[in-house]
């Protein structure tokens, strides 16, 4: 292991030797006597400019060289074209038809009008299969209303005021609707009520109405008794009440 002499509170220079030192004619001098580096003198310069300029010159002659070149082989390409001879066009009717052949286009021709005849009846069967009876479809309509819960006829989505909060309340075809949980924004924060009927009671009605417009509520945990009195779960209700 090396040893190393450490000075500790080392005697401070005096001022006298301090200014014995300063001897700043000597640095300029040696500054003076230094050579610039070979990139800032006129011979590294000179060398380089001529070969850059001797490119340039060389790349301009080709490029003005090739212009012509092509231009001389374009024109050579279109003097060579020779003068087409004019086609001799005959007319259809002039040229003779041979019997049996004729018979044979007679027969495929007939044959052709047929298929179309089928198809056309076929098109004409799938749509009439395609128009439903107005009674079916007021049937179907009047399934969904008694599947499903709504207010005024409305099952999600968009709805006024005056309708969400209509006397009918929330209606499943002839299913009575028991009780519901309502859940929207009181101003503060989200909550979740418990309903007993089928209405929205006024107090939770006037703080929709305030807080809600254009905010979308949800009815949940919808309760019903059908015909045989037995307790059923509905689907839940999303609406966006607005005015």
């Amino acid at each position: 292991m090396k040893n190393h002499k450490i000075l500790v509170d080392r005697k401070p220079l005096s001022e006298t030797y301090i200014q014995s030192r300063q001897d700043f004619g000597n640095v300029l001098k040696g500054v003076k006597q230094l050579k610039p580096p070979l990139w800032k003198t006129a011979w590294f310069y000179g060398p380089v400019g001529m070969a850059t300029v001797a490119l340039t010159i060389s790349a301009s002659s080709i490029h003005a060289n090739g212009i012509p070149i092509e231009q001389k082989a374009e024109t050579n390409q279109l003097t060579i074209v020779e003068k087409e001879q004019p086609i001799e066009v005959l007319n259809v009717s002039e040229v003779p038809i041979p019997k049996a052949e004729e018979d044979l286009m007679k027969t495929e021709l007939k044959a052709t009008e047929v298929e179309i005849t089928e198809t056309i009846a076929v098109e004409d069967e799938t749509e009439n299969d395609i128009i439903y009876p107005k009674d079916q479809i007021i049937e179907e309509k009047t399934t969904l209303k008694k599947a499903f819960p709504n207010i005024h006829n409305i099952y999600t989505g968009d709805i006024t005021f005056s309708e969400l909060f209509s006397e009918d309340g929330i209606t499943c075809g002839t299913k009575t609707i028991t009780s519901f949980s309502i859940q929207y924004f009181n101003g503060k924060e989200d909550v979740k009520e418990q309903v007993e009927g089928n209405q929205i009671p006024g107090e939770i009605s006037k703080m929709i109405e305030r807080f809600n417009n254009g905010v979308m509520i949800y009815i949940t945990e919808i309760k019903a008794i059908d015909e045989n009195k037995k307790l059923l779960s509905l689907p839940s209700l999303n609406y966006i009440p607005r005015y």
